[in-house]
């Protein structure tokens, strides 16, 4: 009886040594992919913050360049419009006298 009982705790603890194996395996392979995650993702976190972040404030500073001559150019039309209206109540106003 005590051969039986010594084999079948024998038989348990091996096995028992092989699930503790194969756990620390898988366990091992799951932070290493956290790991490469992690990597991964701080890759990405500075593309965004170097790449995506310059490109913003490029684009911010264009438009507000492009806003400044739309600015101009709306100031300008003005002044032309002004000028036409000035120069088209002095051709009715020689047309009048003619």
């Amino acid at each position: 009886m005590e051969d039986k009982t010594f084999d079948l705790i024998e038989k348990i603890y091996s096995e028992l040594l092989q699930f503790r194996k194969e756990t620390t395996t898988r366990f091992d392979k799951l932070e290493s992919a956290q790991q490469d995650v992690v990597q991964r993702l701080s890759k990405l976190e500075a593309k965004v913050e170097h790449g995506i972040e310059d490109k913003l404030q490029i684009l911010g500073e264009q438009g507000s360049a492009t806003t400044t001559k739309l600015d101009e150019h709306s100031l300008q039309l003005t002044n032309l419009n002004n000028k036409m209206d000035y120069l088209a109540l002095s051709v009715n106003s020689q047309d009048k006298r003619l």
